[in-house]
């Protein structure tokens, strides 16, 4: 895949009164995207199509427009800063697709593009997408003495992927902040900075596609004809999804902060939960899902930040980061309590979103070659190659005999798909003008899927 990204902006900045003042900022972002995959007819996924390839062109635009005032006033011993403004933004996205499979030769795969008449059967095909998101916003910040801090702000957000009438949501956010390593009583020559810190803000997720609330049609080819289907089921009473965010953590700082250490503690509350909601074949809805504000979930965890100057050189210096997060997710409600399932996954109240959801594979029958699987019951079954998906209890003291007739029963969780823990490891070197950036990330504690 490739990206050939175009960014732009401009500003104006005017002073009012003393303090106050007005600054408008647009800014545009045109990205060229394209995504080229192949699969190679001798193995895998498309061996049984004899090569399968795939070609994208994904070009979209956005604007940004924000307005803003600003005032600034300085009491002496204290400080305030107050920000109010209004934001627009538009999004357009389009894309272009070819696709094909048979493929006549590996020489056609590898060179990154579709070549003509080297696919047997081949397809087209596209779409153009666009949204919107405006918000009323302020803030004000307020120091006292360098040391006590307070901020609040109140967002009103509203965008074009909800119903009308029922598009906005009001965000309020307000955190507290201490720096102990100011204050008369404290005298350490090794802590040079000690912040205490805590906050809760209310965030909308607009995140959820670009138009799940609405009952749409899509172009569709029947036979040798065009015509129109009903492609999605609307919602007109799909809300916004929110979370409530609250955070407590301490910032430390060594030997005039050369070296840093930032602890956190998160949890993360997250109301309606915009979900795919399955609904009975038998309804005739698209996909058989809707759109639905469905439940709750929380994430919640700790985050740890180590970072310093190891060296510090006249031409060369040596900054170095660490970060280690934990995290715990579960979903806490569902629509009934009813499980949300797809063909390896499964949401369901008490486990982590999207955990694993199948047949708990257990090892290979030496006697016959027949896979073995642990059942909901706990019974060891295999199944039987060469038939029609038949099963039979498997028996290691006579692992030849299928002659017990069994089942698979209900699929269970089988893991985690999400990281319980991630982090990353980030070095810059300098050396006069030249400059040496390497990142590393690492994450674990799920499972991942082979096929």
């Amino acid at each position: 895949s490739s990206g050939l990204h175009f960014n732009g902006s401009a500003y104006g900045d005017f002073e009012i009164i003393k303090g106050l003042n007005l600054r408008t900022q647009v800014a545009t972002q045109y990205i060229a995207g394209e995504d080229y995959m192949y699969w190679d007819p001798k193995h895998g996924d498309a061996r049984s199509v004899n090569g399968r390839i795939y070609q994208y062109y994904l070009p979209s635009f956005r604007y940004n427009w924000q307005n803003t005032l600003n005032y600034n006033v300085d009491f002496g011993n204290s400080r305030l800063s107050v920000v109010a403004g209004i934001e627009h933004q538009k999004s357009k996205s389009r894309n272009f697709f070819a696709h094909g499979y048979d493929l006549s030769s590996t020489y056609f795969g590898v060179n990154e593009n579709i070549i003509s008449g080297s696919l047997n059967n081949q397809l087209i095909g596209g779409g153009a997408s666009e949204r919107a998101f405006m918000s009323y916003f302020a803030r004000a910040n307020y120091v006292l003495l360098d040391r006590y801090f307070l901020s609040a702000s109140y967002r009103y957000d509203k965008m074009s992927s909800l119903p009308h009438g029922n598009q906005g949501v009001n965000l309020p956010a307000l955190s507290l902040g201490w720096d102990v390593a100011k204050e008369s009583f404290f005298t350490s020559e090794f802590v040079s900075q000690f912040k205490i810190r805590g906050g809760y803000a209310s965030v909308g997720n607009t995140e959820i596609g670009n138009y799940p609330y609405a009952g749409t049609f899509a172009a569709r080819i029947y036979g040798d004809n065009t015509g129109l289907s009903y492609s999605n089921t609307g919602n007109p009473i799909l809300g916004f999804e929110t979370s409530k965010k609250i955070n407590f953590g301490v910032d430390l700082a060594f030997l005039n902060d050369r070296i840093t250490f930032v602890a956190d503690y998160f949890r993360n509350n997250i109301d309606n939960m915009v979900l795919a909601v399955p609904t009975s074949p038998s309804l005739g809805v698209p996909n058989n899902v809707i759109s639905q504000n469905v439940g709750k979930m929380f994430n919640q965890g700790f985050e740890f930040n180590l970072g310093g100057n190891v060296i510090a050189k006249e031409h060369f210096n040596w900054n170095t980061n660490v970060n280690l997060t934990f995290v715990k997710n579960e979903v806490q409600e569902l629509a009934g309590g009813n499980d949300i399932t797809s063909l390896m996954h499964v949401t369901r109240v008490g486990h982590s979103i999207g955990s694993f959801y199948g047949y708990e594979f257990t090892g290979v029958n030496s006697e016959n070659g027949n896979p073995i699987y642990l059942n909901a019951e706990g019974n060891l079954v295999q199944q039987i190659v060469g038939t029609n998906g038949n099963y039979a209890l498997y028996d290691p003291n006579n692992k030849a005999d299928v002659s017990q007739a069994s089942s698979l029963g209900e699929k269970k969780i089988l893991g985690n798909s999400n990281p319980t823990w991630f982090g990353g490891f980030n070095n810059n070197f300098s050396y006069k003008g030249l400059d040496l950036v390497i990142n590393m990330s690492f994450s674990g504690g799920n499972k991942v899927y082979n096929r």
